[in-house]
């Protein structure tokens, strides 16, 4: 997954960037060098991807959570890019890729930024 910021506002480059491509563990590094770690939470396994290792996610409770708050990542108010690699097992229903909640509790508006399947 790669996210991209308003142009003026950033450095060459994305503001994070992650490879899915560790193959153990439950920490994914921020390959952008800003620092946007996310912990991978509730098991999600591990799997042959399509080049090397990916995470594979139950589409329930599995999930990879931003260690830390940074303000570089509050994106509304501009255009921006967010782009992901991904291999549903259905198209029966509506699925979160991405997102990026307002607040931390679940009262309107319910996110800043989204990207669905």
């Amino acid at each position: 997954m790669t996210c991209a910021g308003p142009a003026a506002a950033q450095a060459a480059g994305p503001l994070a960037a992650y490879a899915f491509d560790d193959g153990s563990g439950t920490v994914l590094s921020d390959v952008s060098g800003h620092g946007n770690t996310m912990d991978v939470t509730n098991g999600p396994v591990w799997v042959a991807g399509r080049y090397g290792t990916a995470l594979s996610f139950d589409g329930s409770n599995h999930r990879a959570v931003a260690r830390a708050y940074n303000a570089a990542l509050n994106l509304s108010g501009g255009s921006f890019t967010l782009s992901a690699w991904i291999n549903p097992r259905s198209n029966s229903a509506w699925q979160m890729i991405v997102l990026k909640p307002a607040y931390a509790r679940h009262t309107a508006p319910y996110f800043d930024w989204s990207l669905h399947r």
